[in-house]
């Protein structure tokens, strides 16, 4: 209020001064001329006023014919003079108009920073100065490409001056419809309506299309435009719509009508009943037109409805990247009224509603309140079902494809419904159930659907194989569910993985004391008597598993039991000696020994070992030296690293951000905190060396949009010199947030994609000195993205993504090595898989298969480790060669931890090689490992 007061007291004033032909900055703005004065005016939040953004956009405007800029410190002397917070709201309009006086400015670009859940963003204003009136509002992503944003302004501030020299003959304003629907079904479309209207309406000429709130003010101060020869002095319009649906899916029919006001008088009306789905978009933007007839000029026509499409979806991913949810699906639903055969803009309103049902989940405590907004997140995952459905009707599925992921995020956020439910909302349980029967029959509609067009294929059976049919009994008797699984049988029979579905559809779901009634034999043997080579072997097979099932089994004859014999420790290949440690405190007094987690060795007969809350130097082979300890909730030492010089710890913490620097000779220690420009690290921290007293670091905190994702990452270089000069350069942020069904687009590459650190390895140039790069995996972030780490040059600040996959890389002599598991060449649609180990060092980091022919038991996923020059890949067992050209041996050994894919290897001073088997509880669980016999 006051700034309302304030602002009014100087128009007040001004118009005074005007009528006394005195003026307060000088001549009054002079009638807007060929070229217009435009003045840039950015808000001081987030420091948008100071960014590259802001003074990237003076430069383009300035070298641009079209505009004249009021130079900056004319702009700053005014806002110094007073407060404008007004002017970018919808009923600034007065204030806008003193400030276009004070700046003799005929435009004002306005830009108001914001953030969001997860994501900042600009909205750029352009005003006209004689009347206060917003030709523009748009929303912008701010994230870390100022260049392009300040191009995607620059447009924008173009299409506001294309607006501004028009004739403007009339305001018009589009409230959200009227639903006159007894259910909630189809509220999302009061506002999509309206935004197809207003879409339709910003193309023509001399209308601007206006906020609600701005129509509103302009009305209650016709003075806006009482001095001004570029606005008329007519009462907003408004166009006024309401609806009603009737019938569902196939069968609904919409029935509309729309209203043209002028203030209290209504100027004319129009209705249509009976309309299809497809038919109203037309009937809204004609009919619109038809009711501005000879209140604009003759002779205008409807822009072409594709590119409306496109604009529409383009202003919806802005919104969905700022997390404004609603906004995004009002967009994206008026894109689709449009033009419907949209396969991304289903996909993207998918995930939009997903987050809009995750918002329902909360409760507090209160029934009531939760089953109102459990009701309100079913509506959204009915919506959801159908967004589903028609991208799957429109879409060809391939092999590599991602798709499921987007679908499962919706699953499961109806489930977390579901499960909340469960004990105290049973009417609500009821109707997630149905909506389980809803998915089922989606998933059929879609599967005969692509049956009948010839388009089923392996891809989309194995998309929807765990969705239909589900578990014989829950929701329909068993010999009803063995009928569709029949059919499913039969729709996909004559597939190259037909055998595998088979199998699958007989099997999978079905209880163990289901498998032994007579109606599933009497199932496996219907699906024995069906054509197909591949689909009467699976059905013979399953059949002997049931025949053994039902078969009583005779008691085997006892025989005296022989001891089972384990691999000899003595004759063993690889022999492991758990460690027997002593510990004590900074005072020399005796601890216990906590759970370790990693081991490095660091300097001359050092090492450092560390827990999650405790570090420890080893000077003397056995004795542990605790030099730090936290007693905080939530404090992780992690990805502990040497450069040569110090040791570098960093702790990931839900408080502030920590990185301890340790002299491992003198054990001094440095902090590196929030102080020296640290961010947050709570979801997560790696790090690597680059130099003596130079770390590359990557963190990650923040939640973001994604549940378990966080909202932001970020690379930093780290630096100490040697009179313990601390820096920390954060030269990477990675802000924006990928959609998980982005499987193909642009957006995979996209380095500034929200991530928490996975790994981080330093591949170094030996051969050319061409300096090092650094590989960090990326995770909590939409597969297959997270396959894809990104390429960090420190040196030179520049981060990409690599066009690679990696995966749990080591380091060796420059290079990094990893083993997995990839399709064998040739069959395309074989499922077979061929374990392989893999490189990428300079010059090209490209994959390149050292190995490919890795053997095939126990190496999956297994732990790569070079040692005593050898070679070893530790999975389920320990297999080693001496070179990569040599074949690989199976060590005989009896490898301590029951977890394989929980076993780490790495080195020490005083052990050599150690694995760390991480079992839990007290056991520490720390070997070092012996060779012997063929490993010698």
């Amino acid at each position: 209020m006051r700034y309302r007061a304030c602002a009014k007291f100087i128009l007040t004033l001004l118009l005074v001064l005007e009528t006394l032909g005195v003026n307060a900055v000088g001549d009054t703005a002079a009638p807007p001329g060929p070229v217009p004065v435009c003045a840039i005016i950015a808000d001081k939040a987030l420091d948008l006023h100071a960014s590259p953004l802001v003074a990237l956009l003076e430069v383009s405007l300035s070298g641009d014919e079209k505009f004249s800029l009021v130079e900056r410190m004319e702009i700053d002397r005014v806002l110094q003079e007073q407060q404008f917070q007004l002017v970018f709201s919808a009923e600034g309009g007065t204030q806008r108009v003193a400030l276009g006086r004070l700046l003799k400015a005929d435009l004002l670009v306005l830009l108001q920073a914001g953030e969001k859940e997860s994501a900042r963003y600009v909205d750029v204003i352009v005003s006209e100065t004689e009347g206060g009136l917003r030709f523009l509002v748009r929303t912008v992503v701010w994230a870390d490409d100022p260049q392009a944003e300040a191009e995607a302004v620059h447009a924008l501030v173009e299409r506001g001056l294309a607006k501004y020299r028009e004739e403007i003959t009339e305001i018009c304003a589009v409230p959200p419809f009227v639903s006159k629907d007894l259910a909630h079904r189809y509220d999302y479309l009061q506002t999509a309506y309206a935004t197809l209207i207003e879409q339709a309406l910003l193309e023509l000429k001399g209308i601007v299309v206006v906020e609600l709130a701005e129509a509103r003010a302009i009305t209650r101060e016709l003075a806006l435009a009482g001095t001004a020869s570029h606005v008329t002095r007519n009462l907003p319009l408004y166009i006024l719509g309401e609806y009603r649906n009737e019938g569902l899916d196939e069968n609904r029919r919409v029935s509309l009508s729309l209203t043209l006001r002028r203030g209290e008088q209504e100027l004319k009306a129009i209705s249509q009943d009976g309309l299809s789905p497809d038919e109203v978009a037309t009937f809204l933007r004609e009919g619109s037109l038809e009711m501005l007839e000879g209140l604009v000029k003759a002779e205008q026509s409807l822009p072409d409805p594709d590119i409306e499409a496109q604009q529409l979806a383009e202003r919806a991913r802005v919104f969905t990247d700022i997390a404004a949810w609603p906004e995004a699906l009002a967009l994206i639903e008026a894109s689709l009224l449009l033009k419907p055969d949209q396969p991304q803009c289903h996909c993207d309103a998918v995930y939009v509603l997903t987050r809009l049902i995750q918002s329902c989940y909360d409760s507090k405590g209160d029934i009531e309140q939760f089953k109102r907004k459990a009701n309100i997140g079913l509506d959204y995952y009915r919506l959801g079902l159908r967004h589903v459905e028609s991208f799957l009707r429109s879409t060809v599925f391939h092999e590599g494809h991602e798709y499921g992921n987007f679908m499962g995020e919706l699953w499961g956020a109806a489930g977390s419904i579901e499960g909340h439910a469960r004990d105290h909302a049973p009417e609500i349980k009821a109707i997630c159930l149905d909506l389980h029967r809803e998915k089922r029959d989606l998933v059929l509609r879609v599967m005969e659907a692509k049956a009948a067009a010839g388009e089923l294929n392996d891809a989309t059976v194995d998309m929807f194989i765990h969705i239909a049919p589900g578990r014989p009994g829950l929701w329909e008797s068993a010999e009803e569910n063995y009928a569709l699984r029949l059919h499913l049988i039969r729709l996909l029979k004559d597939l190259p993985r037909a055998h595998y579905w088979t199998s699958t559809l007989a099997t999978g779901d079905i209880l163990p004391l289901q498998r032994v009634s007579p109606a599933y034999g009497a199932f496996i043997q219907q699906i024995a008597t069906m054509p197909g080579q591949k689909v009467q072997a699976a059905a013979e097979k399953v059949w002997q598993e049931y025949q053994a099932a039902i078969t009583p089994k005779q008691p085997a004859p006892q025989e005296p039991e022989e001891p089972v014999t384990l691999v000899d420790e003595v004759a063993a290949d690889v022999a492991f000696h758990k460690l027997q440690l002593a510990c004590e405190d900074s005072s020399g007094q005796r601890c216990p020994v906590p759970r370790l987690s990693g081991w490095l060795p660091c300097g001359n007969g050092t090492d450092v070992v560390w827990g999650l809350k405790e570090l420890f130097l080893m000077k003397e082979k056995g004795r542990l030296k605790r030099i730090c300890k936290s007693e905080e909730r939530f404090f992780n030492f992690q990805s502990l690293c040497y450069d040569g010089q110090y040791i570098w710890a960093p702790v990931k913490s839900r408080e502030e951000p920590l990185v301890l620097v340790i002299n491992p000779e003198t054990e001094q220690i440095f902090e590196f905190t929030t102080e020296d420009g640290l961010p947050r690290m709570s979801s997560g921290v790696a790090a690597v060396p680059l130099a003596p007293g130079k770390i590359c670091l990557a963190g990650s905190f923040g939640k973001g949009p994604v549940e378990g994702a966080p909202d932001r990452g970020w690379c930093a270089l780290l630096e100490v010199s040697e009179n313990g000069a601390k820096s920390a350069d954060v030269f990477h942020e990675a802000r924006l947030h990928m959609y998980s069904f982005d499987r193909y687009g642009e957006e995979i590459w996209n380095p500034h994609n929200a991530f928490s650190p996975r790994f981080m390895a330093v591949i170094t140039d030996k051969v050319h000195n061409a300096g090092k790069r650094v590989l960090l995996g990326r995770g909590s972030i939409p597969s297959p993205a997270s396959n894809y780490p990104l390429l960090i040059d420190a040196e030179a600040r520049t981060v990409e993504v690599l066009r690679d996959g990696v995966s749990r890389p080591t380091c060796y002599e420059g290079d990094v090595y990893w083993a997995n598991l990839d399709p064998k060449t040739g069959d395309p649609t074989s499922t077979l898989l061929a374990p392989n180990l893999w490189r990428i060092g300079f010059p090209d980091f490209k994959k390149t298969a050292v190995i490919s022919s890795l053997p095939s038991k126990g190496i999956e996923g297994g732990t790569v480790a070079f040692s005593s020059g050898r070679l070893h890949v530790v999975g389920k067992h320990w297999w080693t060669a001496k070179s990569f050209d040599e074949q690989f041996t199976q060590l005989q050994a009896k490898i301590p931890g029951g977890k394989w894919h929980l076993r780490e290897l790495c080195h020490s001073n005083h052990y050599g090689l150690l694995l760390l088997t991480h079992q839990g509880g007290d056991d520490y669980g720390v070997y070092s490992v012996e060779f012997r016999n063929r490993t010698q």
